[in-house]
């Protein structure tokens, strides 16, 4: 099924993680397999553990919806040595990502 049957999860898939999830209930498995492998690559480049765990977890879900039970077995496998990872880190909690505050204008 292409977006264009269902525009109104094109956003909510572009919004990430959420979206994924959105797809997956919908049975839109391409289109979530796109999301999940951006977000792993994504996750991967910036040494972020928690999106990389939360990637592979949704891959494996989406081969078991699929009904490819190895495959799911090989996420989930990935999914877990991440986790033993992460927890093994000393630095397992990483300051969420802030925007910069805006500076409004005195007028002066």
């Amino acid at each position: 099924m292409t977006w264009m049957k269902k525009p109104h999860l094109a956003g909510f898939a572009r919004a990430g993680v959420k979206g994924i999830e959105l797809l997956i209930r919908a049975a839109e498995f391409d289109e979530a397999e796109s999301e999940s492998a951006a977000l792993e690559s994504e996750a991967r480049a910036e040494g972020d553990d928690v999106r990389l765990l939360v990637a592979l977890h949704h891959r494996g879900r989406i081969a078991l919806r699929r009904g490819h039970l190895e495959e799911a077995s090989r996420w989930n496998a990935a999914a877990r040595r991440v986790s033993k990872q992460h927890r093994a880190s000393p630095q397992r909690i990483r300051p969420a990502r802030r925007a910069s505050p805006i500076k409004l204008s005195t007028g002066a």
